[in-house]
């Protein structure tokens, strides 16, 4: 099958849903589907290149300025897009966003008449609180980007989301079509509890602490200030050490280390950047506990990491976390933003050893209904259900 991608975000933006559609080409590919990506340039400059067996066609695109993301212009380079369509002669065209780019996409194939996947890893509160703007202003503008999103993916041919919450969300604001639930996914062969971690522990210079980790991009809406509140709380009472693991571009950078010397936890913090893919499964295996206390989340890819690498998960009880970790079995949920009850499940879990065993080991069986090959599978059993119907 020829699978045409189409994405607003895509390497090497650090993101969930950039770091989503280059792993789904590149397995796509593994199972000898033809794939090729549009996606924004990673220059100014249009471009066409080779990486991991899958072809990108990079448009036009300038600065966001936010975590070093760019945006395409798809105008300048609508003939381009439009040949690459009529080249490539694609049997389906999945689109993983509702911007520009993927507009443009999408005008092109309907055109073509080419069935279109459309999934959704939008929520207009990881857009809007950048613009630092009065919160009745910020309602206004969600109200009318989720409007916007909506009446997109109602043009396509079928609609997938990551997780029930996120399917939930679309029927809220408006979407009357189905919605197949498809996991992002999880590498369970690379993702596992096995790695030596003493490597790993040298490279990012680690003490011999009880580890907390946490991964993500430094920004507002990861709530990474909470966690760092809560471990103020608990270091007079039990010793930890927090890895913040995140590239440093993130808007929030700045704050974080500010607020972790004020806090006096400048021994105690390892803010690691940018983390190499190759390192990754071995930082999740250093730590004890993976807390996440953000507020955004549409699944969470970097959750599943550690339960398949067995650790007991510590979230924010917030939009679709709770899919993940249920209460009291895989892990503890604490109300978003409330480092005092963070803290207290963190010296819960720190302090009774059996239970963070427990939890862990239930975090791993929990992960086994996310396996990568699961996800992709489901994708390709709906490509080849679209493509069969009479255009």
């Amino acid at each position: 099958m020829r699978v045409l991608i189409v994405t607003d975000t895509y390497p090497p933006h650090v993101n969930g849903a950039a770091y989503f559609t280059y792993r789904l080409a590149q397995r796509l590919t593994e199972h000898s589907h033809q794939v090729e990506v549009i996606a924004p340039s990673r220059s100014g400059r249009q471009e066409k290149y080779l990486q991991d067996k899958v072809t990108t066609l990079g448009i036009r695109s300038v600065p966001l300025y936010i975590n070093n993301m760019r945006i395409a212009m798809p105008r300048l380079d609508q003939r381009t897009i439009t040949s690459a369509i009529r080249q490539f002669q694609p049997d389906i065209i999945h689109a993983q966003g509702h911007f520009w780019l993927s507009r443009a996409v999408v005008r092109q194939a309907k055109k073509s008449h080419i069935p279109i996947v459309g999934t959704n890893h939008f929520m207009p509160d990881n857009l809007t609180h950048y613009l630092h703007l009065p919160p009745t202003v910020v309602a206004r503008l969600n109200a009318k980007l989720w409007q916007q999103c909506i009446a997109y993916f109602l043009s396509l041919d079928a609609v997938t989301t990551p997780t029930q919450t996120a399917a939930n969300l679309l029927t809220e604001h408006g979407f009357t079509k189905p919605v197949q639930v498809i996991s992002n996914g999880i590498d369970l062969e690379k993702f596992n509890p096995n790695y030596d971690t003493q490597a790993l522990r040298k490279k990012y210079r680690l003490p011999k602490l009880p580890i907390v980790l946490t991964v993500g991009r430094l920004d507002k809406e990861k709530n990474i200030d909470t966690i760092l509140h809560a471990q103020a709380q608990v270091l007079p009472i039990h010793p930890l050490h927090l890895i913040v693991a995140g590239s440093k571009n993130g808007s929030a950078t700045h704050h974080l280390h500010q607020l972790a010397q004020q806090l006096k936890l400048d021994q105690f913090v390892t803010f690691t950047g940018f983390v190499p893919a190759q390192d990754l499964p071995a930082l999740y295996c250093s730590a004890q506990i993976f807390v996440i206390a953000s507020t955004a989340e549409l699944q969470s890819i970097a959750t599943m990491e550690a339960m398949a690498c067995s650790l007991p998960i510590v979230a924010a009880n917030a939009v679709a976390l709770p899919e993940l970790v249920i209460d009291n079995e895989n892990g503890l949920l604490f109300s978003p933003h409330d480092h005092e009850q963070l803290a207290r499940h963190l010296l819960r879990l720190l302090i009774d050893k059996p239970l963070l065993q427990n939890m862990g080991q239930a975090s791993h069986q929990r992960i086994q209904n996310h396996a990568i090959d699961t996800a992709i599978q489901q994708f390709i059993d709906l490509y080849t259900n679209l493509s069969k119907k009479p255009s």
